[in-house]
């Protein structure tokens, strides 16, 4: 009896207070990491998607989606107003639980110096709206736990009616953010940003008497490009997110091999550390290793996470796989002539 309700409790009260979903290729989710990196691409328009696939050995992983759009109008002189749209689907465990949000966001792009060096003033806004689901009939609880077999017995009554819906109301979500950046030669450039996600806090209880709040996400982000040759740059990047009493640490680089003769065509190879802290207790949680591919517009992204926490005695070590794809729409080149960087 006491394992079951252990599991039960990891299984509903863990979705219900659970971190945000993340990516390994944060760099390759621009709009989920701060609404203030919409239309912070060289181009007028740019479509991506992104595809994770956590935990294959066990029965139930977790598998999430997220696509987004985003576009770049200029207004005078070097500024530029972008809007976006994101949606995000998440599936996981053995209860089906399902976490699915759309947003909206706007950004506005102000330059704050120019010349040799140019330094540029990012501020977004989003907003949208979220839901979360989960299969009832895929669990079973307490009660359910027949001695005469010693194992659960889903004909008998759960004891939980009325406790537990299988969707949440639908919920309002609101954030916001700053990003600077600034470049002062090709490929040498610096892109600092934060951001404050569920700023309202929404409601995400499963029972409708309850009020379970989703934590602010507080997001800090660097990212920077410098030249080691005419072909070779070095990419650092950084990622610090905050919620409740949970934090996650991403530090890693990639390099850049760069072929300007043939379409624009580089390779990237990176690796990175992701590092997570819960009340006192911290950890290395697993290793990054990453490969893109960029042709002309059109960019390809593999990501694989390797475990090295706790969590490697029951995963075997394996971790998450990721795919991502873009593709940017160049613009007109008299009226677009704020090229921003690559993250």
């Amino acid at each position: 009896m006491r394992y079951i309700v252990i599991i039960f409790t990891l299984l509903v009260t863990s979705f219900i207070k659970a971190q945000d979903l993340h990516f390994s290729q944060f760099y390759n989710t621009p709009l989920n990491v701060n609404p203030a990196l919409t239309g912070f691409f060289d181009g007028q328009y740019r479509v991506h998607a992104i595809y994770r696939d956590q935990y294959k050995v066990i029965q139930a992983p977790y598998r999430t989606f997220s696509a987004a759009a985003d576009f770049r109008y200029h207004l005078s002189g070097n500024d530029y107003y972008n809007f976006g749209v994101r949606i995000l689907r998440d599936k996981a465990g053995e209860g089906n639980f399902l976490r699915t949000t759309a947003h909206g966001s706007f950004s506005y792009i102000k330059q704050l110096a120019g010349g040799k060096t140019n330094h540029f003033l990012i501020g977004g806004l989003e907003f949208g709206m979220g839901q979360h689901r989960i299969d009832l009939s895929k669990l079973w609880f307490g009660e359910q736990f027949d001695p005469s077999i010693i194992s659960e017995n889903i004909s008998l009554p759960s004891g939980e009616a009325g406790n537990f819906a299988e969707s949440t109301n639908l919920y309002l979500d609101l954030g916001g953010g700053l990003s600077w950046f600034t470049s002062w030669a090709p490929r040498k450039s610096i892109v600092l940003g934060a951001a404050m996600i569920h700023i309202n806090r929404p409601n995400v209880s499963f029972n409708p008497n309850d009020n379970v709040r989703i934590d602010p996400r507080l997001v800090f982000h660097l990212n920077a490009e410098y030249p080691l040759s005419k072909e070779v740059s070095i990419m650092p990047s950084a990622l610090y997110q905050n919620q409740g009493l949970h934090n996650e640490f991403l530090i890693g680089t990639q390099f850049r091999y760069f072929q300007s003769d043939y379409n624009d065509t580089s390779l990237r190879l990176g690796m990175w550390a992701r590092m997570t802290s819960s009340i006192n207790e911290s950890h290395l949680d697993a290793i990054i290793l990453s490969a893109m591919f960029e042709y002309n517009r059109l960019q390809f992204g593999l990501s694989y996470d390797i475990t090295v926490s706790n969590l490697s005695q029951a995963n075997n070590s394996f971790g998450g796989f990721e795919f991502s794809l873009t593709y940017i729409v160049p613009g007109d080149k008299r009226r677009s002539s704020v090229v921003c960087p690559s993250l």
